[in-house]
């Protein structure tokens, strides 16, 4: 997460480790790293987490190089950062904390990093270690030198690789409860692909970006010999595209890492599209089938996969975030996949970017509710859970054996199968009818053993007057509707289906004209 946003963690005590004579030659420091426990194990146990969000990554650029590390901690309004306020974030239940640290600014000359700022990072990431906390550590906001294009990186790599290796050095005795992130979100920042996916090029720039950063992690020895590291996507988005083109390195102990602030308009977005309510039956199935595709996306690569951020902001709407919360959390659990909530210690009414939950000034939670919305969710999925903390219906993606859940209302809809004219994608559409407006739920299933990308189709505009849509874009084309999906929709995977939902006004239409291209 950037300041502002145009888009879309018990020291455990070493093993007492009694070496055979055999064992006493061998590098001390691999001896070291072979108490490391894999990328997926850790994965298992981080939870749910918290970002400390804008702190150590505010980016202050008329500070000096030798300014004060609490200057800089300080520079985007937010308090220093505590041990009494990593004490509060553990007791309520957070098992990760993710500290978004940047670093280009605290570089001389010769890219040498400044001591005292290594220093305070360390004296934090200390305050969790001793609280017995996973914490990820990574590279944030170093949008304006790591740009992922063939004309930079050449520049860009030895850079990145010289940085890494002073940050890996600093770390490399911590044990596996510290966890690298090589980037936060690289994109081409101010261009139009910036929160669209990228281009071919940059996608392939980040992959080659990811690497060097890994490299230069391993090369340190000793426990970064087998730490695990999380690698983002390009810009750390869940599309199609970029998962698809994200590539692992040849390395047993790489995690994926995305940012899902799911679903957007509830989320994220403040314009008139914006949404405040969350939690029908439709919300929940498009959020499984979301976290779907994270899990079998890398499922396939041989990575698992950590949300760095997620979150919602206040549209005064506490009793959404709050149900939207404790589910996503739930459901990721479910899948194993870790998430971590993004805390920028904002929390206005109806202002973007309002994703605070800890006042750290005062040490007391803006919102209550979400924190404990987002513990629950942790424990609905694990043995400490009680059966009254449970939830009482369990809505995931059909494939795995359950029926798509209608879009929430009284009446149960009608459903029908509309011959097309492309036998790769068949639709049924099911309709709720609210008495003058109703809610067209259309499944579109892939018939094929290939995954079919950019899907589109239109609808006679006879047939419909939109009110509302999500997960889509609405075009007019002689007479049609053409219904192409947003980023995150792009695809549908082989022999599997997709969802999309369009509300409309006035005459129900029992059978919807479509037209495929």
């Amino acid at each position: 997460m950037k300041r502002s946003l145009l888009k879309t963690c018990s020291i455990i005590a070493g093993a007492t480790i009694i070496f055979s004579s055999l064992s006493i030659s061998r590098n001390p420091l691999e001896v070291q790293a072979a108490s490391m426990r894999s990328a997926s194990e850790i994965v298992q146990e981080m939870g749910v987490g918290w970002n400390l969000g804008n702190t150590l990554d505010a980016k202050i650029t008329n500070l000096s190089y030798n300014t004060s590390p609490i200057s800089f901690e300080t520079g985007w309004g937010n308090p220093v950062t505590t041990k009494a306020m990593i004490d509060k974030i553990k007791n309520a239940g957070f098992k990760t904390i993710r500290i978004p640290t940047t670093w280009g600014e605290h570089l001389d000359g010769n890219n040498k990093l400044n001591e005292e700022w290594v220093k305070r990072v360390k004296e934090v990431v200390d305050y969790c270690i001793a609280d017995d906390l996973y914490v990820i550590l990574n590279t944030h906001h170093e949008g304006n030198w790591v740009i992922p294009t063939y004309a930079k990186e050449s520049s860009v790599t030895p850079k990145l690789k010289t940085l890494w290796t002073q940050i890996s050095e600093a770390f490399k005795d911590y044990d596996d409860h510290l966890i690298f992130e090589t980037l936060n979100e690289p994109r081409l920042e101010g261009t139009p692909y910036e929160w669209t996916g990228g281009t071919s090029e940059s996608r392939d720039v980040v992959n080659k970006y990811n690497a060097a950063a890994l490299e230069s992690i391993r090369k340190t020895g000793g426990n970064n010999l087998s730490r695990a590291v999380m690698m983002p996507t390009y810009a750390a988005s869940g599309s199609s595209t970029t998962m698809n083109d994200f590539k692992v390195p040849d390395d047993k102990n790489v995690i994926a890492s995305v940012h899902a602030y799911s679903p957007y308009f509830f989320a994220m977005d403040t314009s008139s599209n914006s949404v405040n309510t969350w939690g029908s039956s439709y919300d929940k199935y498009s959020l499984d089938v979301e976290l779907d595709s994270y899990l079998n996306t890398f499922k396939s690569k041989g990575v698992p996969v950590v949300i760095g951020e997620f979150g919602s902001i206040n549209k005064n709407n506490t009793s959404s975030r709050a149900e939207l919360a404790e589910y996503y959390v739930t459901a990721a659990q479910k899948r194993g996949i870790p998430c971590v909530w993004w805390d920028n210690n904002y929390a206005e009414t109806n202002k973007g970017e309002t994703f605070g939950l800890l006042n750290r000034s005062t040490l007391n939670w803006y919102f209550s509710d979400i924190k404990d919305a987002l513990i629950r969710g942790y424990k609905n999925v694990h043995p400490e859970a009680t059966e009254d903390d449970k939830p009482s219906t369990d809505v995931t993606n059909p494939d795995s054996g359950n029926t798509k859940p209608d879009s929430g209302n009284t009446n149960p809809g009608t459903e029908t199968t509309t011959p097309t004219d492309n036998e790769k994608i068949s639709i049924t559409s099911k309709i709720n009818d609210w008495g003058g407006a109703y809610q067209a739920d259309f499944t579109l299933k892939n018939n094929t053993s290939s995954d079919i990308n950019n899907w589109s189709f239109k609808i006679k505009k006879n047939d419909i007057v939109f009110t509302n849509y999500w997960d889509v874009k609405i075009t007019e084309e002689n007479g049609y509707y053409v219904v192409t999906p947003q980023a995150w929709k792009t695809t549908i995977l082989a022999n599997s289906s997709i969802v999309i939902s369009i509300q409309g006004t006035g005459k129900v239409i029992s059978n919807f004209e479509y037209k495929f291209d």
